[in-house]
C-alpha cells in the first residue's frame, strides 16, 4: 500500500515537473538581468512564481570575488506573468537564477524549479590609480613637467573595475592667468605610471587628471586622481614702463612694472643711474621686491600692480635710469630696460615758474570780468536815454489847442506816434512825439551883443517834456494827462511885462482835447 502511494507522488511530481520549461535569460545590461520562461500546464492553478538570485562573482577579478549581502548579492522577486527583470545588480559580474511555481492550495507538494545562470554587461570603471611613494619632480624643468603615480590594487578594488580595463586617459591644464588656455588630452597604456608633458610656460602652475578608461574608451569624469606641478623659474624679462619724475631738486621718483607672464620668483631689482653726458655710471642699488610694493600702494594701504622707488642726494643735472629683475635660484638678472630720462631742477625755479602762471592766469580772470562790467553799464546807460524815436508824416502828429490862438501842430519830424484807440502808453507804446531841439529852452547864455528876442505867445515857446524822463505808463495821470516831470526851466519874466507868456492849458493825450 505504502509502495504505491509513493508511487502516486512521485508521478504526480513528474507530471508538474514538466509544466515549467524553457526558463533563459532574455536580456540582460550593466545592472539588470530579464529572464523568460513557459507553463505548460493551468495557470489558473498558480499562485505565483517566486525567482531567486545570487551574486556568484564579479568577472574582472582574478579570484573568485562575490557579494554576499543584499539588495545586489542576493534577493527573491515574485510576479504573476512569465516573465521578469531583475534590477540593482552589480555590472559585469555573474548571477545565478531560479525560478520557482507557486501553486494553489494547501498540500500541493514541491513547487516545480528551474535554474538557469546569467552575466550583466561591462560598465564604466569606477576605480583610480594611487599616489605614488617616488617623486619625480626633480626632472622638471622650465618647460616640462614629470608625473608619475602606481596602478590601483586589483586584490582589493577589482569589484569596482565593472568592465575590463583599457587606458590611462591624462588631462593637463593650466590654472595661471597668463596659462589658463593651454589643454592637453591624451591615454597610455595601462603598464605605464610616469608621463613627462613638455612646451610649458617657464614658472607656471599645472593640474594633472589621471582617469582609467574600459576597453570601450569610457572613462567616469567624477573618478580620478589629481596631481599638481610647476615649471621651474628661468631668466626674467626685463621691466617695462619705466617712468620718472622730479619732485624736487635733490630726488627722483621712478616707477616700473614686472614684466608679466613671471619667469620665476622675484626677489629684488638693480637700478643704476648716470649722467645723460656722461659715459659711465655714477652708482647702482638693490631694492628688495617687498620695499618698492610698499612705496606703490594706495591711500587705503593696498598695493598697486607697480613698482616705486625714489632716489635722493642728487644734484640738479639731467640724469638717466634702467631698471633690471633678478628671480630666485637663478644667478642670470633680466636684461636691463629701457632707459629713462630725466631733469633734476632747482626747486626756486620751479617755484618762480609756477607763481607766475598762478599769476598771469589771475590776471586774465579780472581783465576779463572788468570788461564785461564795462560792457554792461555801457548798455545799461544806453537804455536810460529814453525810447526809440519813430518818423511820422504831419497829419499824426499830435495838436496842441491854445487859449484864444489857432491851434498849431509841432513841425519837428521827429515824434512820437499816438496809436489810434491806445488808452495807455509806455515804452512799447509811446508819449506823443518829441518836440523839435528849438523848442527845448536850455541854460545857455546868450553871445555877447545879441539881444535875445521876446518871447511870443505861442505853443513852441513853452517847455515841453523832455523825452528822457518818460521810462513807462506812469508818465500820465488817471485822465491820460502828461505829469509833470520838467527838469529845465523855462525863462519867465517876473517883472509883470505885458508881454508875459499865456498858460497852456492842459491838453488831454487820450481824448485830444
Amino acid at each position: 500500500m505504502i509502495r504505491a502511494l509513493l508511487s502516486v507522488s512521485l508521478s504526480l511530481v513528474s507530471v508538474r515537473g514538466q509544466c515549467l520549461r524553457d526558463v533563459q535569460v532574455s536580456s540582460s545590461s550593466s545592472t539588470t538581468v530579464t529572464l523568460a520562461w513557459a507553463y505548460t500546464c493551468n495557470v489558473d492553478d498558480i499562485e505565483t512564481y517566486k525567482i531567486d538570485f545570487k551574486h556568484e562573482k564579479f568577472k574582472a577579478c582574478d579570484y573568485p570575488k562575490k557579494d554576499n549581502k543584499k539588495p545586489s548579492g542576493f534577493g527573491t522577486v515574485e510576479t504573476q506573468s512569465q516573465g521578469v527583470v531583475i534590477r540593482n545588480l552589480h555590472p559585469y559580474s555573474e548571477y545565478s537564477f531560479e525560478v520557482r511555481v507557486i501553486l494553489q492550495g494547501v498540500g500541493s507538494g514541491r513547487p516545480e524549479s528551474l535554474s538557469v545562470t546569467g552575466d550583466t554587461e561591462f560598465s564604466i570603471p569606477k576605480v583610480r590609480a594611487q599616489v605614488s611613494q617616488l617623486d619625480y619632480s626633480y626632472r622638471n624643468t622650465k618647460s616640462s613637467l614629470v608625473f608619475n603615480w602606481s596602478p590601483p590594487l586589483a586584490a582589493g578594488t577589482c569589484d569596482t573595475f565593472y568592465a575590463e580595463l583599457g587606458n590611462f586617459v591624462y588631462v593637463i591644464q593650466g590654472i595661471n592667468e597668463w596659462n589658463r588656455k593651454f589643454y592637453t588630452e591624451d591615454s597610455l597604456d595601462l603598464s605605464q605610471t610616469m608621463v613627462e608633458v613638455k612646451g610649458l610656460q617657464p614658472y607656471s602652475d599645472y593640474i594633472f587628471f589621471l582617469y582609467i578608461s574600459n576597453t570601450a574608451g569610457e572613462y567616469d569624469e567624477d573618478v580620478y586622481l589629481k596631481l599638481e606641478g610647476r615649471t621651474l623659474s628661468t631668466v626674467p624679462d626685463p621691466p617695462t614702463l619705466l617712468s620718472t619724475d622730479s619732485s624736487d631738486s635733490t630726488s627722483i621718483h621712478f616707477t616700473w612694472k614686472p614684466h608679466l607672464p613671471l619667469t620665476g620668483n622675484l626677489v629684488y631689482y638693480e637700478v643704476r643711474w648716470k649722467l645723460v653726458s656722461g659715459l659711465d655710471w655714477l652708482d647702482s642699488r638693490r631694492l628688495s621686491v617687498a620695499d618698492t610694493e610698499v612705496l606703490c600702494s594706495d591711500e587705503g594701504g593696498k598695493s598697486v600692480d607697480l613698482a616705486c622707488y625714489t632716489l635722493t642726494n642728487l644734484t640738479p643735472e639731467n640724469y638717466t635710469l634702467q631698471v633690471r629683475s633678478h628671480n630666485e635660484n637663478v644667478t642670470q638678472p633680466s636684461p636691463w630696460s629701457r632707459p629713462a630720462h630725466v631733469q633734476v631742477r632747482e626747486v626756486g625755479s620751479g617755484y618762480f615758474d609756477a607763481t607766475n602762471i598762478i599769476i598771469i592766469t589771475c590776471f586774465v580772470i579780472l581783465l576779463l570780468a572788468s570788461l564785461g562790467f564795462l560792457l554792461y553799464r555801457f548798455q545799461c546807460s544806453r537804455r536810460k536815454k529814453g525810447f526809440d524815436q519813430v518818423l511820422t508824416d504831419d497829419t499824426s502828429r499830435p495838436i496842441i489847442r491854445g487859449s484864444g490862438r489857432q491851434s498849431t501842430k509841432f513841425s519837428d519830424s521827429n515824434s512820437y506816434v499816438l496809436r489810434p484807440g491806445s488808452t495807455q502808453r509806455c515804452v512799447q507804446d509811446p508819449l506823443p512825439p518829441v518836440p523839435s531841439q528849438e523848442n527845448i529852452y536850455s541854460d545857455i547864455k546868450p553871445k555877447p551883443g545879441k539881444v535875445e528876442p521876446e518871447l511870443e505867445e505861442e505853443e513852441d515857446h513853452y517847455l515841453k517834456p523832455n523825452p528822457a524822463r518818460v521810462e513807462s505808463c506812469e508818465s500820465l495821470d488817471e485822465q491820460g494827462y502828461l505829469r509833470p516831470n520838467f527838469n529845465r526851466f523855462q525863462r519867465l519874466d517876473t517883472s509883470g511885462s505885458e508881454h508875459s507868456p499865456h498858460v497852456i492849458p492842459p491838453v488831454s493825450y487820450r481824448t485830444g482835447t
